[in-house]
């Protein structure tokens, strides 16, 4: 906003004004669309990974190779999490999908190789196999 303003109407305002005529003036709040919870550093998850990173040090440690597969796709194409609008009013916006989703499967072994295929299907069984088929060769 600041730097709109000082664009349009070469005036400098600061960022306590912004937010006084944003809240006050206009009626609205920054607020979050949605929370979810972390659990990355819970006492679950921090044993499990140090229960990974023993075994990966003794898999290592006897020359075995590991490859890690994992999957992410892209199914919507507005990522925003937080808006500007007033207090009465839902904190909603219209979610425009993509499809198909896009899908990635990416592999990284311990020597450091990358391999990746990107789908436009659903991804199943049928998929992950007919990706790691592809990786074995």
């Amino acid at each position: 906003m600041q730097q709109s303003i000082k664009n349009s109407h070469n005036l400098d305002v600061d960022l306590l004004k912004v937010k006084h005529i944003m809240k006050k003036d206009l009626g609205l709040s920054y607020r979050i669309a949605k929370k979810v919870p972390i659990q990355s550093n819970s006492e679950r998850c921090l044993v499990q990974r140090q229960q990974y990173a023993f075994k990966i040090l003794e898999l290592l440690h006897d020359d075995w190779r590991v490859i890690n597969i994992d999957e992410s796709w892209i199914n919507e194409t507005n990522y925003t999490r937080m808006m500007w609008s007033p207090t009465s009013a839902p904190n909603t916006m219209i979610s425009k999908a993509v499809a198909p989703r896009l899908a990635l499967i990416a592999a990284l072994d311990t020597d450091g190789k990358v391999y990746y295929s990107l789908t436009q299907a659903n991804t199943d069984s049928d998929v992950m196999m007919l990706f790691m088929v592809h990786l074995i060769e």
